[in-house]
């Protein structure tokens, strides 16, 4: 990628990205719950569009769930 140190520029760029999505997607399906929408429904929707990803596939799905364990730490 570049000089020494640009890999870890890198990783930290990365690491915004996901940090912000999983942020989004955790705003959209509250929304949809306060809204009386089916978080559910509203992810499988968002899967067959732009809004795709894999953050919204794997933590929208755990959110959904409940599941709120840390993969790593």
């Amino acid at each position: 990628l570049g000089e020494a140190g640009a890999g870890q520029v890198t990783k930290a760029c990365n690491q915004i990205v996901v940090a912000m999505t999983v942020q989004a997607v955790a705003e959209a399906l509250t929304l949809a719950k306060k809204s009386g929408v089916d978080p559910a429904k509203v992810r499988s929707a968002l899967l067959g569009g732009f809004a795709q990803s894999r953050v919204l596939e794997v933590h929208g799905q755990r959110i959904l769930e409940g599941s709120f364990q840390p993969g790593f730490k």
